[in-house]
């Protein structure tokens, strides 16, 4: 599991106009980080073009989250697991025409200025997708 996220961090770092960079961050990043997640153990810093990103571990879960040089915070992400995603979602999806794709990752995305949501990558037998779902169980466009 923790491989196929630090898989999926780096197909995100490739998205990046630059490649990412391991760092030490600004101070500003780093306490911004240690207010937000105090119990938080980094794994790596990366500078990409556009953020300073942390790998980190948090109750034995590998996750993501990145910020503004200014210490202001992005967003977060970590994968889960089907049986972790919160019963609305899960219904949304078996009361959708996604019920009978395949679910290939399930990733928990928190931003700073939208709800937290799950984004579910599926595939049938002629196509992949990806689509979001809010915490109430409403498909995001």
């Amino acid at each position: 599991m923790n491989q196929v996220l630090y898989m999926y961090v780096g197909l995100l770092l490739l998205n990046n106009s630059t490649v990412a960079q391991s760092i030490n961050p600004p101070m500003a990043v780093s306490e911004s980080f240690a207010r937000r997640y105090p119990h938080g153990v980094v794994d790596k810093w990366l500078k990409s073009a556009r953020q300073y990103e942390v790998l980190f571990s948090l109750n034995s879960r590998k996750m993501k989250s990145c910020f503004k040089e200014d210490g202001t915070w992005n967003y977060s992400c970590r994968l889960v697991q089907y049986i972790e995603l919160p019963v609305p979602v899960s219904e949304a999806v078996a009361k959708s025409k996604y019920i009978s794709w395949q679910v290939i990752q399930i990733i928990e995305w928190q931003g700073a200025r939208e709800p937290l949501q799950y984004r579910l990558t599926l595939k049938n037998s002629k196509e992949k997708k990806e689509i979001a779902i809010d915490v109430s169980g409403h498909f995001i466009n």
